[in-house]
């Protein structure tokens, strides 16, 4: 699983990876993105991070 996690004015948002439409990097302001999810909804951003987490599978029936 994976996420974007931002900061856009003054709050900070994380929205899942599979919901992000696109985001690009601002021309005019270094360290700003446009990220614009699948439902439409667009956001100024900073502080732009993208998250992993390590899947972690199970072993059934493993002897170590």
């Amino acid at each position: 699983m994976s996420s974007i996690s931002f900061t856009c004015g003054k709050k900070q948002i994380s929205v899942p990876s599979e919901d992000v439409a696109f985001y690009f990097p601002s021309i005019v302001e270094n360290g700003t993105f446009f990220v614009t999810t699948k439902d439409g909804k667009q956001y100024r951003a900073t502080s732009l991070r993208e998250n992993t987490t390590a899947h972690r599978g199970v072993c059934s029936g493993a002897t170590l």
